[in-house]
């Protein structure tokens, strides 16, 4: 069985202070309090159990792993099979930081547990998550930075998170020469360049879903042109690169060849399988073909694998249009949506 580099090198920290088995979020396992120490964590018996019963993992949906199981079985790539080991060894050699669901927008694939906007949206009164990490940790952060490969941050938006700075002004003055610095973020907030200097290199997943029109349909609050200003000013900054992280859902497939163009750099496209409104396994081979839309073949061993009938993104489209006061932008955007009775 093919290990999984997440329980073998990389210890994952949620928004509630807990290292996670895998950063999918759906039917997650909370492992170990991360103030409790790193090394603590990483060593601890529940990662030792998944690390070493892996495949129990990928047999149970009631656990994380069923979804790489579920691509995989129908021959597609997973995050499993796509990312590579860092040591064929179990050690620990990155860390990657989800400590805040702050973020500005609300996108159509996401929830409030990864977007404070979205737990606003929603009518949530705490819709903030900001969890908070001892100094200790941050110090031993700071011990173990020579022996990784990488720190990660995600959200939320991590580049509006306060404690992701206050991390990253702790290791100024630690030697991160052979470390690298990553994010997956919108791109869209204020940065502390002079705070990257030093790192072996910066690399940032840019999350990118459409183009122009449909990017802000997918994507609310967020406008083109800032993404645009935001991509072109990150260009300019020495010791980063960009990877564009492209969500491939029903309302984004046909925009993709469209991004391709206007984005320079490599592109990670990721199909979505969850939730079924984002989900290609909504549409049937049929659906492609009657309503127009760009049919991939690498991608197409995950069509049809959802039981939801195809109204149900009609319903779903307009609902987020009511909901957002845009009525009839659905259809405007995508006009395969009228061809659905």
């Amino acid at each position: 069985m093919k290990k999984c580099v997440y329980p073998q090198n990389i210890l994952i920290v949620g928004n509630d202070g807990y290292t996670d088995s895998c950063p999918l979020e759906t039917a997650n396992l909370k492992l170990e309090n991360i103030n409790d120490g790193i090394l603590n964590a990483w060593n601890s018996s529940k990662y030792t159990d998944f690390r070493n019963n892996l495949d129990t993992y990928l047999s149970d949906k009631e656990k994380i792993c069923w979804q790489c199981n579920k691509l995989e079985q129908n021959g597609a790539v997973s995050l499993r099979t796509e990312t590579p080991l860092l040591s064929n060894l179990p050690e620990l050699k990155a860390v990657q930081f989800k400590l805040s669901n702050r973020c500005q927008l609300v996108c159509a694939h996401c929830g409030p547990n990864l977007s404070s906007s979205w737990g606003k949206f929603a009518g949530s009164k705490d819709y903030v998550k900001q969890f908070e990490l001892e100094d200790h940790v941050i110090d031993e952060l700071a011990e173990l930075l020579p022996n990784l490969n990488y720190i990660r941050f995600t959200g939320g938006e991590p580049w509006m998170d306060p404690l992701h700075w206050k991390i990253l002004k702790r290791l100024s003055t630690v030697d991160k020469k052979n470390c690298e610095l990553h994010y997956i973020t919108n791109g869209l907030s204020t940065i502390r360049k002079e705070l990257w200097q030093g790192w072996k290199k910066v690399k940032i997943m840019l999350s990118v879903d459409g183009y122009k029109d449909s990017y802000e349909w997918f994507r609310r609050n967020a406008k083109w042109n800032d993404l645009v200003n935001g991509y072109n000013m990150l260009k300019t900054i020495p010791n980063v690169e960009i990877k564009i992280n492209y969500s491939l859902t029903p309302w984004t497939i046909n925009y993709l060849e469209s991004a391709k163009a206007f984005f320079k750099e490599p592109m990670l496209i990721v199909p979505i399988m969850s939730p079924y409104h984002c989900s290609l396994g909504s549409l049937s081979r049929d659906d492609f073909e009657r309503l127009g839309l760009t049919y991939y073949e690498k991608y197409s061993n995950i069509v049809s694998s959802n039981p939801k009938p195809i109204t149900y993104l009609k319903t779903w489209a307009t609902e987020w249009d009511n909901k957002w006061g845009t009525p009839k932008l659905a259809e405007k955007i995508h006009p395969w949506l009228k061809l659905i009775n």
